[in-house]
């Protein structure tokens, strides 16, 4: 079992949510290593090994092996740095696969360097429980 962080840290985290529009208990934020940690972590609730998650393509190469080390198979999306991840790809996928989470970069893509537009996030979250990472925020959502 992880400790969920320090927890004057926590609070301050809660706070500082709070004055942005996301109301959250610090009880309920967890404090990780970075971005790769986070994103394990998040995986590792929402999936099991054999599933499948789907990711924008290009992606961050540290997703596919961390994919690969949690026994995950990646459905690529094609993404494009003017207009970001395809929905109507996403939604062929969804149709067709059993796609357990979306990984998807809000503010600039990596490798592309592209923000994903409000809409596109709107239209992804739409269709699936999901994972949104704003910036410092984490929120999970039921569909």
């Amino acid at each position: 079992m992880f400790s969920p962080g320090f927890e004057p840290l926590r609070r301050q985290v809660a706070i500082r949510m709070r004055d942005a529009g996301v109301v959250v208990d610090p009880s309920e934020v967890v404090i990780t290593h970075g971005c790769v940690d986070a994103l394990q972590m998040s995986l590792r609730v929402l999936t099991r090994p054999g599933d499948l998650i789907a990711a924008e393509s290009p992606t961050y190469y540290g997703l596919l092996q961390l994919a690969d080390l949690l026994g995950l198979k990646v459905i690529e999306i094609p993404s494009d740095p003017a207009t970001g991840m395809s929905l109507e790809a996403l939604q062929l996928a969804a149709n067709q696969w059993s796609i357990k989470a979306l990984v998807l970069t809000t503010r600039l893509s990596n490798p592309l360097g592209a923000p994903c537009q409000r809409s596109g996030r709107n239209s992804c979250c739409a269709w699936r429980r999901t994972l949104i990472s704003r910036s410092s925020k984490m929120i999970f959502t039921a569909s």
